[in-house]
């Protein structure tokens, strides 16, 4: 390599990133608290290679989530109090105020509905958590692999002969 660049993938898969609220109840310890909890209730480990959070599990979890205090802040929202603070500072705050406030209204209402517009992420998180707590890193990845875009998309090419003939062969 002279260029200095490496050498890019023959498939890509995009890049995902996790939410601000499912970040938050990580850090907070809330997932792994709630997985201790269902396998408390559950003491019989499912199917890890299948297993997935129901909808009645989840709601449960939001249930429960509402018990906790859980609050966080997201990027948007302190971007939002730092544009106010530079009008305010910048004397444009009395023109803009009702704007200013209609779009932290606007982000408060998307913020409150979170838990359930990242419910597939928040989901699958849970359920390594608990794979995690029935049998450790191996039940993690037995759960965790049904939903990984980087196998799922590996087996795709592997069960494709024509597609892995042609990454093979010289271009």
């Amino acid at each position: 390599m002279y260029d200095g660049n490496g050498i890019d993938p023959d498939v890509t898969v995009e890049d995902e990133y996790l939410g601000a609220a499912t970040v938050a109840l990580i850090q907070n310890g809330l997932i792994f608290d709630f997985a201790s909890k269902y396998c408390g209730e559950q003491p019989n480990s499912p199917d890890l290679k299948t297993f997935k959070l129901s909808d009645a599990d989840y709601n449960k979890f939001l249930d429960w989530i509402k018990t906790q205090k859980f609050s966080y802040a997201t990027a948007l929202e302190s971007s939002t109090n730092q544009l106010m603070e530079a009008a305010k500072q910048e004397r444009y705050y009395n023109e803009l105020e009702g704007q200013l406030n209609e779009l932290k209204k606007k982000i408060e209402a998307n913020k409150a509905s979170d838990l359930i517009r990242n419910k597939k992420e928040i989901s699958e998180i849970i359920a390594q958590q608990i794979a995690f707590h029935y049998a450790l890193a191996e039940g993690q990845a037995a759960t965790s692999l049904s939903n990984d875009q980087t196998v799922i998309q590996a087996v795709k090419v592997l069960s494709d002969n024509s597609q892995y003939k042609s990454l093979l062969s010289p271009h």
